[in-house]
């Protein structure tokens, strides 16, 4: 579980993180060792300011997250809960692929449905549903 951030420990790290977007550029990947140390950004960090950012930002419109059955919650990669889920019905794609459709109560206090891609692993694409937030 990713500790709680402050508004400034958020800014900073979301400075870092968009600093290290702008060093990026146009490459898909790196070695670690290729970036400066200024700008190594840990994945708990990140994890933390989506979190946050969750919390206290306009609510997203679309949102893409991980589901696990088990504990019926929406989470973060680092596993940083953001919702609990409710499951619905499973269905299959044209090409044979098993989705199941979810209804999401957000921790930002937000409602949200959409599509868990069961038989792709534990992602899921979710969007805001409105008139209910």
């Amino acid at each position: 579980m990713t500790r709680s951030l402050t508004t400034q420990e958020h800014a900073d790290l979301r400075r870092k993180i968009d600093d290290f977007s702008s060093w990026m550029g146009k490459r898909l990947s790196v070695h670690v060792s290729e970036i400066p140390c200024m700008l190594r950004v840990k994945n708990e960090d990140r994890s933390a300011v989506e979190v946050w950012e969750w919390l206290h930002l306009d609510p997203p419109s679309n949102y893409f997250c991980y589901l696990s059955e088990k504990d019926r919650t929406i989470t973060t990669f680092m596993g940083d809960i953001l919702g609990t889920v409710a499951i619905g019905e499973t269905w299959r794609d044209n090409f044979g692929s098993t989705r199941v459709s979810i209804k999401v109560k957000a921790t930002n206090g937000s409602l949200y449905s959409g599509t868990y891609y069961k038989s792709a692993g534990s992602y899921c694409g979710i969007r805001l549903v409105k008139g209910k937030n």
